[in-house]
């Protein structure tokens, strides 16, 4: 079943790259069961039933329970979610792989597999209700500090962004999990260094306090074109 989740689109590597969220239209579960069985045969059938959307790095989206949705062609996600494994794929197929009936349901019956989903949630005031705003939060010494998820959203994590264009930024919240999405730089902390890179992520375990200093982010333009630099962060469970 699907939970509540954002997802980040923080890159994408081609021009058109978009994601579906929500029904396109009314649907009854009795025309969403013939589209499931249509799939089948063809492979896009679903594509019309859904809301499409093009998108640009760094659009956010938020995805309540129930909400159906998936991923297009052309992107590269950062996407983060309740703990959990469970969700239902309504598709006979996965590219080019062929789902069974426990892989699509999840060993439930198909009629409670299909409840499951949000018959309310379709049409274009849905989809952009579900974009998220980032709020700043802090911004000085070439250092930006960006709400995205907050306890408003979910109680389950938080999602934070530090945008850096140079400098060192203190990395302030702990426990989370930092994921570098774009830039490079130089992880530092006690007695210790890292160089990280586009794709790297880590777990930082501990808050400041009086005898333990955070570790900190020390960002440098990598490349000539000094093109905007972004490490997302953190994935906080409370």
């Amino acid at each position: 079943m699907p939970l509540k989740k954002p997802m980040g689109i923080e890159s994408t590597s081609a021009q058109g790259a978009k994601i579906y969220h929500g029904f396109s239209r009314k649907v009854s579960p009795e025309e969403f069961e013939a589209a499931i069985q249509m799939s089948l045969d063809k492979v896009d059938g679903f594509s019309p039933f859904l809301n499409e959307i093009e998108v640009v790095p760094g659009d956010c989206f938020f995805i309540p329970a129930n909400t159906i949705h998936a991923i297009g062609p052309g992107c590269l996600i950062l996407e983060v979610m309740e703990p959990t494994d469970f969700t239902i794929s309504p598709e006979y197929w996965c590219g080019s792989y062929r789902l069974s009936d426990e892989e699509m349901y999840l060993n439930l019956d198909k009629d409670t597999a299909i409840s499951v989903f949000n018959f309310d949630s379709y049409g274009r005031e849905s989809l952009e209700a579900n974009r998220l705003q980032p709020t700043i939060t802090e911004q000085a010494d070439n250092i930006t500090r960006e709400s995205i998820v907050g306890p408003h959203i979910t109680d389950c994590f938080s999602l934070n962004r530090i945008t850096a264009m140079g400098g060192i930024a203190a990395l302030k919240a702990a426990p989370a999990i930092y994921v570098v999405t774009n830039g490079a730089g130089m992880l530092q902390g006690e007695n210790y260094s890292k160089s990280l890179k586009r794709g790297d992520y880590f777990f930082c375990l501990l808050k400041p306090t009086k005898d333990f200093q955070s570790p900190r982010m020390i960002w440098k333009y990598m490349n000539a074109c000094r093109r905007r630099q972004r490490l997302s962060s953190p994935i906080s469970r409370k």
